[in-house]
């Protein structure tokens, strides 16, 4: 069996799901981010910094002659760097460092 990466038929799925996805998905993140004051910081972390960058970023390069694998690598690459993904994380790590903090009496 090969490694998951090797294995062509996910590039050609992740392709075809960018190609048929991306334009609507765009068109429903502009439309929900004139509601950006009303959602939830994780919410705008994981649909616009996490959703849109990925897809956004892997469209780009795929249109600009990038091969697949290469595409994926550098979306997520933007994805773990975006900030609102960046301070989703960082809440979470805080959150769970109190949360055990608590859970031993506040020592």
């Amino acid at each position: 069996m090969t490694l998951w990466h090797e294995n062509p038929t996910i590039w050609e799925a992740l392709d075809h799901l960018i190609d048929t996805a991306w334009l609507p998905l765009k068109e429903l993140l502009d439309r929900i981010h004139e509601y950006d004051e009303e959602l939830a910081p994780q919410t705008k972390a994981m649909l616009f910094g996490g959703l849109g960058v990925f897809s956004m970023t892997y469209a780009q390069l795929r249109q600009d002659g990038n091969s697949a694998i290469d595409s994926y690598s550098q979306a997520m690459n933007n994805v773990q760097h975006d900030r609102r993904i960046q301070e989703m994380m960082s809440t979470t790590a805080q959150n769970l460092v109190d949360r055990r903090v608590d859970e031993m009496g506040g020592a």
